[in-house]
């Protein structure tokens, strides 16, 4: 499982926006303590803003970025084209021995399913949890999904919901595995059940150094469909690696993904399931 925005959106975008009056972002905790002698006035109001700032409990994240191709499971959801790409989260601290938190994530980029220009945008609208179990050393993330794709024709049932349940372990500080499993009900275009599944690794490579890290990425997918004559594809597995660095607030990438689909099992003749890489730049704030 990241742009745009019509009237669909202000049902998730307007609590956003409210919220932005009352969010802070958390302090380092770093603050001049005053001499002794200082008058007691002053000493009650900075441990009044120690207090604020431990208390913090909530965040807003961004991140806009291009991608010269939308790949989503191996298969190019922008016929093969650059696409805009934008995300905002709104997370919280669930206040639970855990240190469990919640999120609200809204995420869109433009799409093109060569379907004579039915879809144009895709918009992702995501609420989950995440936290760790006990002291296993694993992290679990729980989230439910619902994507729209606004302006499609109603007949061509685009729209879904699915829920995706991510399991990780840190191995080592720069070494990172995890498992990853979604379920849809009712999957885009009357396609019935869906199931994914997919395995991963990250390993932050010990050179050049932390002043410009480099993160080596693999993954392995595997998708199952109720009705693949519906979906158009039969069920497949798909695969990446490639290679990501931080540059400032910048992530760059570089990516190879593929799938063993050939060209006649993809869409009745489509390229969108062929092997191919992905260049990414993605801002965060």
């Amino acid at each position: 499982m990241l742009l745009l925005l019509p009237a669909r959106l202000l049902f998730v975008v307007m609590p956003f926006l409210a919220l932005l009056g009352i969010l802070g972002v958390p302090l380092d905790g770093r603050s001049e303590t005053p001499d002794v002698a200082t008058d007691e006035a002053v000493i009650d109001e900075v441990d009044e803003e120690a207090e604020e700032e431990e208390g913090e409990s909530t965040w807003l994240y961004g991140e806009v970025g291009v991608v010269s191709d939308y790949v989503d499971r191996g298969i190019s959801n922008s016929d093969e084209r650059p696409a805009l790409q934008a995300g905002l989260t709104y997370e919280f601290d669930l206040g639970l021995d855990q240190e469990a938190t919640g999120y609200l994530d809204l995420w869109g980029s433009n799409v093109d399913f060569d379907d004579g220009g039915e879809a144009r945008v895709e918009l992702d609208f995501s609420a989950g949890l995440a936290a760790p179990l006990g002291e296993s050393g694993f992290d679990v993330d729980v989230a439910a999904t619902y994507i729209v794709y606004p302006g499609a024709d109603s007949d061509l049932d685009y729209d879904y919901v699915e829920f995706p349940l991510a399991l990780g372990y840190a191995v080592t500080d720069a070494l990172s595995l995890g498992l990853g499993y979604i379920f849809s009900p009712d999957h885009s275009g009357d396609v019935g059940r869906a199931h994914y599944v997919e395995a991963l690794a990250a390993w932050t490579l010990p050179w050049p150094g932390d002043d410009w890290p480099v993160t080596l990425d693999a993954r392995l997918g595997r998708q199952w469909f109720e009705s693949n004559s519906m979906a158009g594809l039969d069920d497949y597995l798909d695969w990446g690696i490639g290679l990501t660095t931080t540059v400032g607030p910048v992530d760059l990438g570089l990516h190879y993904t593929d799938t063993n689909l050939g060209r006649g099992d993809c869409y009745g003749g489509s390229d969108a399931c062929g092997a191919r890489l992905v260049l990414s730049a993605v801002a965060r704030f």
